[in-house]
């Protein structure tokens, strides 16, 4: 998994959170965009155990999940993955996660990856102050709009989540894991959605099928 730097380590780290069921282009082009303009070390993905705000029932088994994480990322040496979330089974919570990652990391600075879709939701989260007393909030997309906070969170709250967020102009890449799926199921390419070694990956498991 993720090869971590000695602790104390001064390192500037984004971290990606999702099922990533599967990993697509539209996932590394984006990460590859976010590591360049917030001039990080490296990005960690951190493929979710079962998300908390996942409807889909059913999860591709987190075996495929983090294989297909490794083929895609394996020739990129500023990418690399954290099975935490997986090790420590149940709901992924973001905060667990963040804390886990602020004790590898006691002097770095660490930068939660989003869309402008989840950032709208984060209020709703599991101790959203805990997230943000951990790590800056990175939203990614294009042209976005500023969300209007709700009036539930608290003054206090709502500052500091205000101050630790930044928005990222990134490529607006349209491909949607559900898709690519369904486009699998009904056995059509997939070929210019992921890196070769996940398609290849899928067919020979037999993943989606």
């Amino acid at each position: 998994m993720a090869k971590f730097e000695p602790k104390g380590s001064k390192r500037r780290i984004g971290l990606f959170g999702g099922t990533f069921d599967p990993i697509h282009l539209g996932h590394l082009l984006v990460a590859q965009e976010v590591l360049e303009k917030l001039k990080l070390d490296r990005i960690i993905f951190v493929p979710a155990y079962r998300a908390p705000h996942k409807k889909r029932k059913f999860i591709t088994p987190y075996i495929h999940r983090i294989k297909m994480v490794n083929l895609a990322i394996k020739n990129n040496p500023n990418f690399c993955l954290s099975d935490c979330e997986i090790k420590r089974g149940g709901v992924s919570y973001t905060y667990l996660t963040l804390e886990y990652f602020q004790k590898i990391y006691p002097n770095g600075l660490l930068y939660l990856l989003m869309g402008l879709d989840q950032y709208n939701e984060i209020f709703t989260w599991k101790y959203p102050e805990r997230i943000v007393k951990c790590a800056k909030i990175a939203v990614i997309g294009r042209n976005q709009k500023r969300p209007k906070i709700p009036e539930v969170c608290s003054r206090a709250l709502k500052r500091k989540i205000v101050l630790k967020t930044l928005f990222v102009n990134t490529s607006e890449i349209e491909i949607a894991a559900s898709e690519i799926r369904e486009r699998v199921k009904k056995k059509k390419t997939i070929e210019n959605l992921v890196v070769p070694d996940v398609w290849r990956y899928i067919l020979k498991k037999n993943v989606y099928r």
